[in-house]
């Protein structure tokens, strides 16, 4: 999923809740373990609540996180197709315009 940069902190996020390991998550996303870590932890002093439980390597979604998790995501799934559309619907109306001048 191609992910509009204001929202690379919940890609993260999310690559984290599906991967349940930090690290595997920043393989998958190509990026420092330690830079998810840090975006994660931010994400979870402005959201006011903890989202994953940390333990020696063990990670875990917190109850009360969970739905949070499954629904933002289905939610930015949705908006990300919807801009990914508009997208190219304006590059199609652009070209068009320019084979008419």
């Amino acid at each position: 999923m191609a992910v509009i940069p204001p929202l690379r902190k919940l890609e993260y996020l999310f690559a984290v809740a599906r991967e349940l390991h930090f690290g595997k998550a920043a393989e998958r996303l190509h990026v420092d373990q330690s830079h998810i870590s840090r975006e994660v932890k931010a994400l979870e002093k402005e959201f006011e609540f903890t989202v994953f439980t940390r333990a020696n390597h063990f990670v875990a979604i917190t109850e009360e996180a969970e739905p949070f998790i499954i629904d933002v995501e289905q939610a930015l799934a949705r908006f990300i197709a919807e801009f990914e559309r508009a997208q190219r619907l304006a590059r199609l109306r652009a070209r068009d315009r320019g084979h008419r001048e």
